[in-house]
């Protein structure tokens, strides 16, 4: 990702700070706060671009039924969660003309991820009006608007004198990009339906409700459909629904790749819905009241609305995580307490180990992913890494059990030899109502972690050995 979201989470870590917030809980903190702005954003986007207000609460209400959003807001400052919040107020400036503001968003949620630049370029284009002197106008405040948003990154990079590192990250995650990627137009649809089983009636009346738009769009023609399709009020929203979609259907992997699409999959099942009631009170006022027809199928309306908001809002009751904010915290505080400090100890893509004892990752993250990149976060690549880690004498080593491969397994080979023993830490991922996992998801995660043998037999620590003993069901 761009370093931007970094620098937000870092901000909140700063701010914290001042009030006694620990590091791992600022970042949640300010991803509820954006989840709350987003929400509020979008009532006013939607009621903007449909003059309605139900339409609005709809589109807000479905959003906070979202499994992925509502884990994503507590959990973390998630990037996307960023992207899509930054697009809510891009479009939320363009339906006001407000091309400089709709500039800064647009190249704040870029530079949260790098797609978003292409759908807020086309959502302005498409919502640019008038003459050409005022089209050019348009163009040159949503462009000083741009590089207003590009700034902060550029005086962080240019501060730390770290454009080379950022550049050489980037073209590392592109070669990994490319190695075996493969088109697959439909991956996306098989997200939604791991991840968001509980939700896909959401993302169906988002579906019936684009297709309505699409199909009464072009009743007067194919110039009129151009039209409704381009009308400033949706600030561009068909256009960015659908190169969210073109996007996810060349890279969508899990559940916070649905992020940026989730807004306007809540905007279009509250057109829909809106459009539905709308018709529903005309038949009432056509037909009166008390006809036992317009009484039916509003008690028909209400019953479905019930059914759907109580099934697609069920995970945000049902859902307990597998294991506890406070068990994690217990288990990295034995761990540091059986290392002596923090800094004897190494975590290998279980970052948790270091965002929960507060300390700075020696090594970049997931690095033990990127194999064949070793050598450009280390010029002696795989061999230096594993000298570094042993000659520092550690008092712990953790390693996520799905890269134990390649370098790790030269870790490991290396610890075990120097009289390090492995125990074995299993958690189970506890299945939850929008997640349907599939014969190769991984059911549990396992941490190997290794500590001195000696140490783990001295009487000092006898009594405290549980929690690195092999363990089932957080």
């Amino acid at each position: 990702y761009p370093p931007l979201p970094m620098l937000v989470s870092a901000a909140s870590m700063w701010l914290g700070s001042g009030f006694d917030v620990p590091t791992y809980l600022a970042p949640r903190y300010a991803g509820m706060l954006v989840a709350v702005l987003s929400v509020c954003a979008l009532y006013g986007v939607t009621r903007w671009a449909t003059a309605s207000a139900t339409a609005g609460f709809l589109a807000g209400l479905v959003m906070i039924g979202f499994s992925q959003f509502a884990a994503a807001s507590i959990s973390n400052l998630e990037p996307k969660m960023l992207v899509a919040f930054f697009m809510l107020l891009a479009g939320a400036a363009l339906q006001r003309r407000r091309w400089w503001a709709a500039g800064v968003a647009s190249a704040l949620a870029a530079t949260c991820y790098w797609p978003a630049l292409l759908v807020g370029v086309a959502a302005f284009v498409v919502s640019v009006r008038g003459g050409r002197r005022r089209r050019i106008h348009g163009v040159r405040e949503f462009a000083a608007g741009a590089l207003l948003g590009v700034l902060p990154v550029v005086i962080y990079l240019t501060a730390t004198d770290a454009w080379a590192d950022f550049w050489q990250r980037v073209e590392m995650v592109a070669a990994l990009r490319t190695v075996g990627a493969r088109l697959q137009p439909l991956a996306w649809l098989g997200v939604i339906d791991r991840h968001a089983a509980n939700e896909r009636v959401f993302y169906a009346a988002a579906a019936i409700g684009f297709s309505a738009f699409a199909i009464r769009s072009l009743r007067g023609g194919p110039a009129a459909g151009f039209r409704a399709w381009l009308h400033p009020r949706l600030a561009g929203v068909p256009v960015a629904t659908a190169l969210w979609i073109a996007y996810a259907c060349v890279d969508s992997q899990g559940g916070p790749d649905l992020l940026p699409l989730q807004p306007l999959v809540a905007f279009w099942a509250a057109w829909g819905a809106s459009r539905l009631i709308g018709l529903m009170v005309s038949y009432r006022r056509a037909v009166g009241w008390r006809a036992s027809g317009a009484q039916l199928a509003l008690l028909l309306f209400a019953a479905v609305g019930v059914a759907t908001a109580a099934y697609g809002f069920g995970d945000a009751f049902l859902y307990r995580p597998a294991m506890t904010l406070r068990q994690q915290e217990d288990f990295v505080r034995d761990l540091t307490a059986r290392a002596g400090t923090p800094d004897r100890v190494w975590s290998f893509s279980a970052e948790e180990v270091y965002v929960l004892a507060e300390r700075r990752a020696p090594l970049p993250p997931r690095i033990a992913l990127y194999t064949p990149f070793l050598s450009l976060v280390r010029p002696g690549g795989c061999g230096e890494i594993v000298r570094e880690v042993v000659d520092s004498n550690p008092g712990a080593v953790v390693i996520h059990g799905g890269v134990l491969r390649n370098c790790m397994r030269s870790l490991h080979s290396t610890l075990v030899r120097r009289g390090y023993e492995p125990k074995a830490l299993e958690i189970s991922l506890r299945e939850h109502a929008s997640f349907r996992p599939t014969p190769s998801d991984l059911r549990s995660i396992t941490w190997y972690v290794y500590a001195p043998s000696a140490r783990e037999n001295s009487p000092a620590t006898s009594g405290a050995r549980a929690p690195l003993s092999r363990r089932r069901g957080y």
